[in-house]
């Protein structure tokens, strides 16, 4: 399993993780752990315990492509109704606007954590 997770080390993108994730509800992620308990309940003693990976990386981009489409393109973000869904956007559009590492530049580059997961199959 494989997630990029936006690294909200940085504050305007902490910022940002706060107006996606005030819309974020139940849906699964990474960052609630369930996935390991789901794991380990269903597939405990059948696997070699986790063997997780992680690193650093920046998508470099225009804001709109970066950041705003990034955002528009997460699934509990798309199934918004669109009156939610645009005034969430124009929160996006506007931290771009007013944060000093973001306001009036053509290029961005949004800092992720990239965390990798895996297991194998334990044999008889």
């Amino acid at each position: 399993m494989v997630w990029n997770l936006r690294d909200t080390r940085v504050p305007w993108v902490e910022r940002l993780a706060a107006i996606v994730n005030r819309h974020a509800g139940d849906f699964p992620r990474y960052y609630s752990g369930q996935w390991r308990q789901v794991l380990n309940q269903h597939f405990g003693g059948k696997y070699a315990p986790l063997s997780e990976k992680d690193w650093l990386h920046n998508h470099t981009g225009s804001p709109e492509d970066v950041i705003v489409r990034r955002i528009g393109s997460i699934s509990f973000i798309a199934a918004l109704p669109d009156d939610q869904r645009a005034a969430l956007m124009d929160d996006v559009r506007q931290l771009i606007a007013e944060d000093p590492e973001l306001a009036g530049r053509d290029i961005v580059s949004v800092p992720y954590h990239t965390v990798a997961v895996h297991t194998v199959k334990i044999l008889p």
